[in-house]
């Protein structure tokens, strides 16, 4: 269930799960994105979630929705692949709980240019006098269980990092997975992820990592 955010307002939010509400401390870092000329080629999304619960390869999506005067709605989207692009997790690594690990998502070149120049055409069309509105999203479509869901809180923290921030920004903070029974529920009767198909992802204990 995914959140979308107007693509010209001040700030662009990614989120991989729209319940939760964001920190009020990343907020001035938020505000700094401006999605009109925002590098989508260095853009990260990062999860930090239960090691046992994974996203199938593949999976995680940007959405862009578009509409153009009174056209229908367009949906265009990309495939956010893993990485282990030389960054700085340090901030994320520390926080992170001995269940958990942290998976860092990024779009490949060619579908960063694809994003930027669907974004650079609707900013074309605004500027020739066209009524234009657009969101953009993040959304994980399949899971995968690769251990046993563990009981009591499922905690997942959410991060963005742009060309501005320079850095991975809380989205969304320890939202509770098992609050919403119906999602507890669904997440017990994933199927189990295939040999070979998870996701690289660091674990608390994988500080040596944080600067590749």
């Amino acid at each position: 269930m995914p959140t979308y955010r107007p693509l010209f307002a001040a700030a662009l939010a990614f989120c991989l799960s729209s319940c939760g509400a964001v920190p009020l401390t990343s907020l001035p870092s938020l505000a700094r994105i401006d999605p009109r000329t925002t590098d989508f080629s260095v853009m990260m999304v990062a999860l930090a979630a239960p090691r046992s619960i994974d996203a199938v390869a593949g999976s995680v999506h940007v959405e862009f929705k578009s509409r153009v005067d009174d056209a229908p709605e367009r949906t265009d989207t990309f495939v956010l692949a893993p990485t282990t692009a030389p960054v700085d997790l340090t901030d994320m690594v520390g926080t992170l709980r001995e269940s958990e690990s942290l998976s860092i998502y990024a779009l490949p070149p060619e579908e960063a240019a694809r994003l930027t120049i669907a974004r650079d055409q609707l900013i074309a069309e605004r500027a020739a006098g066209h009524k234009v509105t657009a969101s953009i999203g993040v959304t994980a479509r399949s899971f995968c269980l690769a251990g046993v869901v563990p009981a009591g809180d499922l905690l997942i923290t959410t991060y963005l990092r742009t060309s501005e921030t320079q850095r991975f920004v809380p989205l969304v903070r320890d939202f509770d997975l098992a609050s919403q029974p119906d999602l507890t529920a669904s997440l017990r009767t994933l199927p189990p992820c295939s040999s070979g198909a998870a996701k690289p992802a660091i674990s608390s204990v994988d500080a040596s990592q944080t600067r590749q």
